[in-house]
């Protein structure tokens, strides 16, 4: 009935029975019977008991029958009422024995017993590096929630223009020249913060201009007649996004106090609304992956004949997941090699060499942060994808639910029946 699917080294183990392994074929069993033939009936059960799974088909029991072939793995039961039925097999087997205690027999008979008893039970079946990867996740989250220096600086800067000082803000601007300031500077007074906003305005005018002249050249030189019209089309855009930056530099340039302090605080308090709520957003997720990760353990506890069900699926999510920290591994101990890059030797034109340390250089260490961060996210994406779904189906597939939903709508209709009394009486 079945083709023997076993390898050279077979699992043991919990692994062996999530694999589908049995160490014999029903061809073992026939050959067996025609040996003794006092327990012929009690193997024909058996083999009855290794075709009670609905993975094996009609057609699959039909080809049998014919001589065919069905893959091994398929004997386990894969639901409740399989097992119970595989259960009473193995049972009128040993009762039909005529020798039970022959060792053959009663090998083969405990094995499937086991399978038996094993697809009966619950078992944990979460993956430690699966949490692990959802932990590194958390903390990442935590510190995103509990960081809170981008938070106070956005605070900082909404105070700081709230209590500018009243100034003139009549400046006389250069059409080149504008300093480089950092945020806190900007926001400093008004007038820094007018002159970095015309700054950037003339930037971009100037930007605009020289794409301008730029198409113009080309469409000039252009021999093709569509590119032409396709280059002086893009030239009058950037003129007329010239024309837009050096109006709202002028009107920008015409801004007194109020405006600008109007203008700046708005901008300040939108910068620090989202900042609020990229920390709420990181605070929400932190309790959800905390509550996840002991829903993930409870959930992913299915009996065996479940397991035996969706093997295919385990063995997919299984090779996703080892695939990913392959990948994190790999990028990880690159990075680390890094460290033991050889140093670089120059030499110069005078004759004379110096040496260079390479693993200190700013491009590899660039690098070397690069490729740890994307380790970091290769697994706690994967990690976190693959909790979400496996507690979503343990939920829904390892628990009976009816209970629950019986007691529900009772109360529900209770409340509806109290509700219209209530309307009823009015």
């Amino acid at each position: 009935m079945a083709k023997d699917t076993k390898k050279s080294k077979a699992p043991k183990g919990k692994k062996a029975y999530q694999q589908g392994y049995v160490s014999f074929t029903p061809e073992d069993l026939q050959e067996q019977a025609r040996k003794d033939p006092a327990n012929a009936a009690a193997y024909d059960l058996l083999d009855q008991a290794m075709t009670t799974s609905s993975h094996i088909t009609a057609e699959d029991k039909h080809n049998f029958d014919n001589g065919g072939t069905v893959d091994i793995d398929d004997v386990y039961p894969v639901s409740a009422e399989e097992t119970e039925e595989m259960d009473r097999l193995l049972d009128e087997a040993e009762k039909r024995a005529g020798n039970p205690n022959e060792p053959f027999f009663r090998d083969r008979l405990n094995e499937l017993r086991n399978i038996v008893g094993w697809s009966k039970e619950r078992h944990w079946n979460f993956s430690w590096m699966i949490i692990l990867g959802a932990v590194i996740f958390v903390v990442f989250l935590f510190y995103m929630a509990t960081g809170s220096s981008d938070l106070s600086k956005e605070e900082r800067r909404v105070d700081i223009v709230k209590n500018w000082t009243a100034m003139d803000t009549t400046l006389v601007l250069s059409e080149t020249e504008y300093p480089s300031m950092n945020l806190e500077q900007i926001y400093a007074n008004a007038n820094n913060y007018k002159l970095y906003g015309c700054g950037r305005l003339a930037s971009t005018h100037k930007h605009n201009l020289k794409e301008a002249e730029r198409f113009r050249a080309m469409a000039d030189t252009a021999t093709v007649k569509e590119n032409r019209k396709r280059w002086i089309s893009m030239a009058k855009d950037y003129d007329k996004k010239a024309e837009q930056a050096l109006d709202e530099f002028n009107d920008y340039n015409k801004m007194k106090f109020k405006q600008l302090k109007k203008t700046a605080l708005r901008e300040a308090k939108e910068s620090l609304s989202e900042a609020q709520s990229t920390k709420r957003w990181a605070w929400g997720f932190t309790f959800f992956f905390m509550f996840l990760i002991p829903l993930y353990i409870y959930a992913d506890r299915p009996y065996g004949w479940m397991e035996s069900r969706h093997r295919t699926e385990a063995k997919v999510l299984g090779g996703i997941r080892k695939w990913a920290f392959a990948i994190a591994g790999g990028l990880a101990g690159g990075a680390l090699a890094m460290d033991f890059l050889p140093d670089t030797i120059v030499k110069w034109s005078d004759g004379s060499t110096s040496t260079e340390g390479n693993a200190g250089n700013i491009v590899i260490l660039a690098i070397k942060i690069f490729m740890y961060i994307a380790a970091i996210v290769i697994v706690a994406v994967v990690s976190t994808v693959i909790m979400l779904y496996a507690t979503i189906q343990g939920l829904r597939r390892n628990y009976d639910w009816t209970p629950v939903k019986i007691r529900l709508k009772a109360m529900f209709g209770k409340a509806k029946a109290v509700a219209e009394d209530a309307i009823a009486k009015k």
